[in-house]
């Protein structure tokens, strides 16, 4: 029922403690797939998937010929999957041992046939001077509103739908940050439901130094997602949002101005 997949870059070691977290779930997954972001760091790598490959079944490990970014390291990885659900994860992030386990029993009971996506609530551990937080928001069914306003739910926590994802065309290679929230947001604009496990199963870790989320990048990723949902907003969300959304568009345009991806 469960694909696992794992996009990763230079950090073996990071990988490994996440793996140690999936071979501790109670309920295991049917493939974990692995997606090596061209890190030419092959025999640290190698060492990894032989120590995990007797512990989890159907371990597969892939390495794209060239640096390409983690949404299409992701794409790669959903492409290559066989079960109709797939769990997603960064390599840098963990899971604690219900995870699986609580979000295939809310699939399995769950009586929406709509539903596309799948979340736990999670918690944020913060390195240096990273702050640490919980994210516990809940959001069931029809997500559009809530998605475009803003995005509450943790990419490391999501088990998404195989059809929908695939449905949407997967993450955006061309946006230099926001992929996940746009993603969310293309699930749920194509029709699909989302529900959610109501307990912190989920560790994002959230290291030291300069935050994405304040560099010029993530800015025109911010931006690009604006543009590209901008006709969505205005129909489903109210006009405190509109005109929030238009203030910080403005705001981020002149940050931005003349910022071009790579």
């Amino acid at each position: 029922m469960i694909s696992v997949v794992i996009p990763t870059y230079k950090r073996p070691d990071l990988l490994k403690r996440l793996l140690t977290s999936i071979s501790q779930q109670s309920v295991q997954p049917e493939e974990v797939i692995i997606v090596d972001d061209c890190s030419g760091m092959t025999l640290e790598y190698s060492e990894v998937i032989n120590e995990f490959s007797t512990i989890l079944a159907n371990l597969k490990y892939f390495s794209l010929e060239s640096n390409s970014g983690a949404s299409t390291a992701r794409n790669k990885g959903i492409y290559e999957s066989t079960q109709p659900w797939i769990a997603l994860v960064d390599d840098d992030d963990e899971w604690l041992p219900e995870k699986l386990a609580e979000q295939k029993k809310l699939i399995t009971q769950s009586t929406d046939e709509k539903l596309g996506l799948v979340y736990t609530w999670t918690e944020a551990q913060g390195v240096g001077e990273q702050a640490s937080y919980t994210s516990c928001i809940s959001v069931k069914g029809d997500a559009r509103k809530a998605l475009l306003t803003t995005n509450f739910i943790m990419s490391a926590s999501v088990m998404v739908k195989r059809e929908a994802i695939i449905e949407v065309n997967c993450f955006d290679v061309a946006l230099p940050s926001c992929q996940d929230w746009d993603m969310w947001i293309r699930i749920c604009l194509a029709g699909y439901h989302i529900d959610v496990v109501e307990k912190i199963l989920t560790i994002h870790h959230r290291h030291g130094g300069e935050s994405i989320g304040l560099s010029p990048k993530a800015k025109l990723g911010y931006k690009l997602l604006l543009e590209s949902h901008w006709r969505e907003i205005y129909k489903h969300t109210n006009i405190k949002n509109i005109v929030k959304k238009v203030i910080l568009y403005i705001e981020v345009k002149v940050k931005t101005n003349g910022l071009r991806i790579k």
